[in-house]
Parts: structure tokens; C-alpha cells; sequence
């Protein structure tokens, strides 16, 4: 009987792990596989534990650091594809590369079928990892063939189940190719709202269907090669896609922009979105793509959202910050420590100058530059020789930002009566646009304008390369500041798309972006952009500048291209 009731428990047992099993998928470490791979991305891009403690390392064998100073996307990156900087190679911890043989020519590896007859022998350089030879990896810095990693990398002190967690987190890291590849295409999209002019609209879509054209001409025979090219240029040809566009057009009030781009993605999801063109706040369109983590690169707005960290948008800019933020510092070069002038902004409600007057408060704030006195411009209030001069009784010997447009700044003239001239007077150059003669001449001596753009002269030969490009490819030159961007847009991507080989994955594009050199030929716009490792802002810098006293004013610069 003893027997009997035994094997009955055994049984019961039994089908008990059954049932459990068959209720929800297994536990890792104790954690449900979704929570382990929040938990895993927290210990791969932050360093900090499941506990919520740093994870603790050695680096260069005996110096202890902070899992937080050491984070594996810090070498490996956000996709987990890896990096080179100087000698130091970072190679892939994505599941897809770390849990299959390593070997010289590894793109041979990834043939199809129909192409193994051409492949040949290759060399071993270590075998695939398994998760004991990984987890010794993480701790010892020794690799699946045996060999020490490179001193640099930290060894790190993760007991066993932590280390479940990071290993469950690489395992799906970067395992799928993005919604948006298929075997022969790329689909990109760019996004155009309903408030932009058709001159506008033109220009930014012709420019970037230019790009599409020259990708999908197959000049260079590009399928060709895909299919017949050797073997040991596999990772160069193999990755050839056409590119494919599509316009979303966003009609209505922003707040219905979400829908549409919801409705849009479902009809046909894409790569990335290249560029695209509004005159409104990109918020929304900047959210969804942080929700669907879809990468958006370099849309032609004034109003990016600014959010360091959020990380699927690219922008050219950061616009009318950019240049508050430039004033604010340039007051602070000027002035001595404890010497600041009264600070006192000058605008009008509206989208621009608000932000103008908000970025300022909220720089001159983190500077300690002392209080922002706003003086705020009534709309039935004109901005005549009565205004200048109370506010100069009021605040004379301020340093005084205007950030106005030409039709008020050309009634300014009274600044200079004042009985206590003003420190500086600062106003926004993108306010005033082609209207810099708006300025009065009177007031030129004591006035800068933010310039966040190459000054003429710098942008002459690339513009000249533009104009010849778009003449080559029948697009007329009609705005040549959004035809330069979009310009810009297409010789990047085309870097980058190479540089991907056949690693699709949303994160590494971005990546990829972030890798690339510093640009100063193919962009006009700017006296150069740069490039780093998590930055969404290409142009970090503007000038500061003063007018001549010509009916037709020349820029003259006051400052370096300030980088901030």
C-alpha cells in the first residue's frame, strides 16, 4: 500500500508541475520572461541590479568601479551590435551573434541555402557561447574559446540568479530583424502636416525622393552583386535593399496626429522615418515614435522636443533654445563673476518667442545669472518710441533681450536715448530672418543677434555643390536651407545603411548614426554638425553676431561657434 500511495503522490505531483507549467510561460530567476528583460535592460544600459543596487566591477584587474560609471552600452551599445574606438574593439553581445560561432568572414555564416555552394572554409575565432561560458565571460573576462578579453572590459560581480537576468536580456537583445525590412526593401516614410506651403512641402519631398531615385537606379548594379558577387564580399553586397517612401500626411488639429500615424503604421509599418516637415510642435509625432521605437531622423521643424533622454528622435537642432541658450551664455563671457547685469526679456505671446523667453529663464537659472524680469507685449500694445522709453526708466543699465520680430524691432530706435544705456541688447535672429535691416542703425553698436547658421561665406561651396546636384536630378531650387537639410539627409543614410550591413535592427541604425564622423562638407546649413553617442541634437552651436550700418546690413561675427 505504501508503494501504491507513493506513486500515486509521484503522479499527482507530477501533473500538478504540469498544470503550473502550462499556465504561464517558466519563471527566470524567479521573475516572469518580461520582467526579466526589464530588469536585464536596466542591469545592460544602467548598471543597477534587479535589487536596485549598482552592479560592482573590476576594471584593468584590480580597480574597483560602479556598475553605473561601466554600463555594457557604454561599449556595446544600445543594440548590443558593438563599437570601435581607438584600438579597443567592442564586439556583439546580441543574442543573435553571441549564441553561434565567431569566425573571420562571419557574413559567410549568414548565407541562404542557395548560396552555401559559394561559401568556403573560414577560420574559427572562438565557438558560440553557451550560458556557462557566458556568465564566465561577465565575471572572469573569459571567452567561449578559452582566451582572456581585453583588460579594459570590466569583470563583474553578478551572483547566479542576477546573472540569469542579464544573460535572458542579451539572449532576445537584437534577435529579430525591425518591422519595415523585408528580403529585397527597405520602407521608410517621412511625415508631412497640412499647415506647411506647398513651395515648402515640395522641397523637402522632391529632394528626399531624389535620394530614393539614385538608391533604387542600380548604377552600380547593386542586386547583381547580391546575388553573383564573391564570397568574401558578402557583408558588403549581401545587405543591398531598395529603399521604398512614403508620404503620412497629418491633417487637422495635432491632438488627432497620434490616430493617424497609428492608422498609417498599421497599414504598412516602416524602417524609420527620414526627415519630414512641419510648421507645429512635433511633440506627437516625436512620442509615437518614442512608443513604437521607431527612429525618426532629422525632421525640418522649429519646435523639437527637447528630452536628452529619450532616444528614437534626431534632430538638427534644438532651434529657439539653441539660441536663448546661446545668449544666455554669451552675457555670462561678457560680464565678470558677480557683475551680471539686470536681466530683462522683451516679448509677445506666441509659439517662437515663448520659447525664446522660456529657454532663457530656465538657462539663465541653471547658470545663476540671477532673476529674468519678463515684460510681456500686449497684442493691441505697439511697441512705439511711449514703450521703449518707460521701460528704459524703468530698467535702464539692463541687459535686454527682444525677442521680437522685424515689425517690432524696426520701432526700437529709443533704446538709445535711454539716460542709462543698456548693458547689451540681444535679439533672436530667426525672428527676424531675411529683415536684419530692421534693426535701426542707431542701436547696431549696442545689438547682437543669435545666428544659429553657417554665415554666408561659410556656406558658399556647399551650396554650390547642392544646386548642382538638384540640377543634375531636374528638382528646382526653391529653398535652399530645407533643400540643404534634406540633402544632408540622403548622403548621411546612405553611409549609415552601409555601415548596417545586414544588422536591420532599429537601435543599431541609430547607432550607427551616432558613430558617424563629424560632417562639415555636405551641409551648408551649419558650420558643422557633430555626432556622439546617445546626442539628438546635430548642431550644437550658434554665433553671435552685429550689423554694419549699411541700408543693407553685412553680419559681422562676435563670437566662436558656441558649443553647448
Amino acid at each position: 500500500m505504501t508503494f501504491r500511495l507513493i506513486s500515486v503522490l509521484v503522479f499527482v505531483l507530477s501533473v500538478s508541475m504540469l498544470l503550473i507549467q502550462s499556465e504561464g510561460p517558466a519563471l527566470v530567476a524567479g521573475f516572469t520572461p518580461e520582467e526579466a528583460v526589464q530588469y536585464g535592460q536596466r542591469m545592460y544600459r544602467q548598471g543597477i541590479l534587479p535589487s536596485g543596487r549598482p552592479m560592482q566591477a573590476l576594471v584593468q584587474g584590480d580597480i574597483p568601479v560602479d556598475g553605473t560609471m561601466f554600463s555594457c552600452i557604454s561599449c556595446h551599445l544600445r543594440s548590443g551590435l558593438g563599437a570601435t574606438e581607438g584600438s579597443i574593439i567592442s564586439l556583439p553581445v546580441n543574442g543573435a551573434e553571441l549564441f553561434q560561432p565567431l569566425a573571420r568572414g562571419q557574413e559567410v555564416l549568414k548565407l541562404s541555402p542557395e548560396q552555401q555552394p559559394r561559401q568556403l572554409s573560414s577560420t574559427q575565432l572562438r565557438p558560440a557561447y553557451t550560458e556557462a561560458t557566458l556568465a564566465r565571460a561577465i565575471r572572469d573576462g573569459v571567452d567561449a574559446g578559452g582566451r582572456s578579453l581585453d583588460r579594459v572590459m570590466p569583470r563583474y560581480k553578478i551572483d547566479d540568479r542576477d546573472m540569469a537576468v542579464l544573460i535572458h536580456y542579451l539572449r532576445h537583445l537584437s534577435s529579430r530583424i525591425s518591422p519595415g525590412v523585408d528580403d529585397t526593401t527597405i520602407h521608410f516614410a517621412t511625415v508631412i502636416t497640412d499647415d506647411v506651403e506647398p513651395a515648402l512641402r515640395d522641397a523637402m519631398l522632391l529632394t528626399l525622393q531624389a535620394h530614393v531615385r539614385d538608391r533604387n537606379s542600380q548604377s552600380r548594379h547593386d542586386e547583381e552583386r547580391a546575388r553573383k558577387g564573391p564570397y568574401y564580399k558578402d557583408d558588403m553586397f549581401m545587405s543591398y535593399r531598395r529603399w521604398s517612401l512614403t508620404v503620412w500626411e497629418l491633417q487637422g488639429d495635432p491632438s488627432t496626429w497620434t490616430e493617424q500615424l497609428q492608422e498609417y503604421y498599421r497599414q504598412r509599418p516602416v524602417f524609420a522615418l527620414l526627415g519630414g516637415i512641419s510648421n507645429q510642435d512635433w511633440r506627437p509625432i516625436h512620442d509615437f515614435c518614442q512608443q513604437q521605437q521607431l527612429p525618426c531622423v532629422l525632421p525640418i521643424t522649429p519646435y523639437p522636443v527637447i528630452a536628452d533622454d529619450d532616444w528614437y528622435t534626431l534632430y538638427f537642432s534644438k532651434s529657439y533654445d539653441q539660441e536663448a541658450e546661446s545668449a544666455a551664455r554669451f552675457i555670462r563671457s561678457r560680464s565678470a563673476r558677480n557683475q551680471i547685469p539686470p536681466l530683462v526679456q522683451v516679448y509677445r505671446n506666441g509659439p517662437a518667442a515663448s520659447r525664446l523667453a522660456d529657454s532663457f529663464r530656465q538657462t539663465a537659472d541653471r547658470l545663476r545669472l540671477g532673476p529674468v524680469i519678463d515684460v510681456l507685449l500686449p497684442a493691441e500694445q505697439p511697441a512705439d518710441a511711449g514703450f521703449w522709453n518707460q521701460l528704459g526708466r524703468g530698467h535702464g543699465g539692463a541687459a535686454v533681450l527682444l525677442w521680437l520680430t522685424a515689425a517690432d524691432l524696426g520701432r526700437s530706435a529709443s533704446l538709445a536715448e535711454w539716460s542709462r544705456p543698456p548693458a547689451i541688447v540681444i535679439a533672436a535672429g530667426s525672428l527676424l530672418g531675411e529683415k536684419t535691416g530692421a534693426v535701426p542703425a542707431g542701436i547696431r553698436d549696442m545689438t547682437y543677434l543669435t545666428y544659429p547658421h553657417s554665415l554666408p561665406e561659410e556656406a558658399r561651396k556647399s551650396l554650390t555643390v547642392l544646386r548642382r546636384w538638384l540640377k543634375v536630378r531636374d528638382v528646382p531650387v526653391t529653398d535652399e536651407v530645407i533643400q540643404s537639410k534634406v540633402y544632408f539627409i540622403g548622403w548621411m543614410l546612405s553611409g549609415v545603411i552601409r555601415h548596417m550591413r545586414r544588422n536591420y535592427y532599429r537601435d543599431h541604425f541609430l547607432d550607427v548614426w551616432d558613430m558617424m564622423n563629424d560632417e562639415t562638407y555636405a551641409i551648408s546649413v551649419y558650420p558643422r554638425v557633430s555626432f556622439g553617442p546617445g546626442q539628438r541634437y546635430l548642431a550644437k552651436g550658434c554665433y553671435m553676431v552685429q550689423l554694419t550700418k549699411d541700408p543693407e546690413p553685412q553680419l559681422v561675427r562676435r563670437s566662436d561657434w558656441l558649443i553647448h
